[in-house]
C-alpha cells in the first residue's frame, strides 16, 4: 500500500510541476529545460529595452491626456454650472 502511495505522491508532483510549465510557457515567461540544463525563452512578444521605454511613454502619454481632458471636462462643467444664475438668490 506504501508503495501506491508512494507513486501516487510521485504523479501528483509530476502533474504539478507539468501545469506550472504550461502556466508559464501561455504567459510568455522563462521556464526551465530540465532535459538540456538550458533556460527556455519563447520569441513571441520580446520587445528591445528601447521599444520597452517607447511602450511606457506611450502609456504615460496616455495617462496624461486621459487626466487633461477630464480636466478640462471638469473646467468646462463648472465654468457652466457658475453662468447659470440662481433663481432662489434675490435681485435676479
Amino acid at each position: 500500500m506504501e508503495k501506491v502511495r508512494d507513486r501516487v505522491r510521485s504523479v501528483w508532483s509530476d502533474l504539478e510541476h507539468l501545469r506550472v510549465d504550461i502556466i508559464e510557457v501561455m504567459l510568455g515567461t522563462a521556464t526551465r529545460a530540465p532535459l538540456s540544463n538550458a533556460t527556455f525563452s519563447p520569441r513571441g512578444l520580446q520587445f528591445s529595452p528601447r521599444s520597452q521605454i517607447g511602450i511606457a511613454l506611450f502609456i504615460v502619454g496616455l495617462a496624461v491626456l486621459a487626466f487633461g481632458a477630464g480636466w478640462m471636462l471638469g473646467q468646462r462643467q463648472a465654468a457652466s454650472q457658475r453662468r447659470l444664475s440662481d433663481p432662489g438668490r434675490p435681485g435676479n
